[in-house]
């Protein structure tokens, strides 16, 4: 029996996250990990998390940490992309640290179901080579840009695809589309011009819904402004079901793509690099990709309103031979 170290964006409230560590965990208990640390926010304490996982780790403290990676056979960076440096230079430095530590104590890591990049500073670009370079390191990256990436610079490397597909799959849901769209927004942007567009083909009703704690606060003035002139309302409950009911899906978050695409529902992604790169290989002449002009979301909109969404199968399949890859090198000797 071995321990396992899983490190990523968990305990925020992320619909998106939360499903890849859950889908994480899953894994390393099929592969018999008799114990699994977690790192979560220091607000989790070790007993309310305690009927779910062995051991959650503070984040942020630094024994903590060290504690877990030295009584872990393997460290799991647990999906998501962590690795880079548009949104936070700082967040790309922690989980660097972390798993080079690892590395630096002989520790076997796992870079699973990750995307890479974008990175535009020099030092992370160097610290993110070195990293992926090591021999105690193996990626199974979620998109092709970066398992090309990876085999560029001679990394070890296992074709990959999105965690949350394996919890979607488990996911008992009859999907009835109504005349709905559901926005699934970052920020407040202008989609006024897009729903018009929408309610002249009968798309009357919007549902806006957060994916993630962030997303609650431009929920709600998103749904002040726009109740003016549409039939909104915020969606906390169960936001996939949301999601798989709409006859669209506009949104900034690749997970709610994802999740559109994985029900069949056409969806615009808006200024979504991550969205663009992992559709490249299931969607590769796809039209609706845009960015965050008003007109332009609108056009994008109009274009793929009713088109089919058949990749399901495909997902799926990418899915369980990532699982089936994973599961043989966590049975072998690490």
């Amino acid at each position: 029996m071995h321990n396992a170290f899983v490190v990523g964006y968990y305990g925020f409230g992320n619909l998106g996250d939360e499903l890849l560590k859950s889908a994480t965990i899953r894994i390393l208990r099929e592969a018999h990990f008799e114990r699994i640390y977690l790192t979560l926010p220091s607000k989790f304490s070790k007993l309310n998390l305690q009927s779910n996982y062995s051991d959650s780790v503070s984040r942020f403290d630094p024994v903590d940490v060290f504690s877990a990676i030295l009584n872990s056979k393997i460290i799991v960076a647990g999906g998501g992309g962590i690795f880079q440096d548009e949104t936070s230079t700082r967040s790309f430095l922690y989980y660097w640290s972390v798993l080079y530590a690892a590395v630096m104590f002989k520790r076997r890591v796992m870079l699973l179901g990750n995307s890479f990049g974008p990175v535009s500073k020099r030092f992370c670009k160097t610290l993110l080579k070195h990293l992926l370079s090591s021999p105690r390191v193996i990626s199974i990256p979620r998109d092709s840009v970066s398992e090309r990436y990876c085999r560029l610079i001679g990394a070890k490397v296992v074709s990959g695809t999105d965690l949350a597909i394996l919890e979607l799959m488990g996911r008992d849901l009859q999907t009835q589309v109504k005349p709905q769209v559901s926005l699934i927004l970052r920020e407040k942007i202008d989609i006024s011009e897009a729903l018009s567009v929408l309610s002249e083909q009968n798309i009357d009703t919007v549902k806006i819904v957060p994916l993630s704690l962030e997303d609650e606060q431009v929920a709600s003035k998103m749904a002040s402004t726009l109740s003016r002139n549409f039939n909104v309302s915020v969606e906390y409950d169960d936001p996939i079901a949301t999601i798989a009911h709409s006859s669209l899906v506009i949104s900034q978050r690749f997970h709610g793509c994802l999740i559109a695409s994985f029900y069949g529902i056409p969806f615009v992604s808006v200024h979504s690099t991550k969205t663009e790169r992992f559709m490249k290989r299931y969607l590769p002449s796809y039209q609706g990709y845009s960015d965050k002009n008003p007109a332009e979301i609108a056009l994008r909109a109009y274009k793929i309103l009713g088109s089919e969404i058949q990749i399901r199968e495909k997902l799926i399949a990418d899915a369980l031979q990532m699982k089936d890859n994973v599961m043989k090198i966590l049975n072998s000797k690490l």
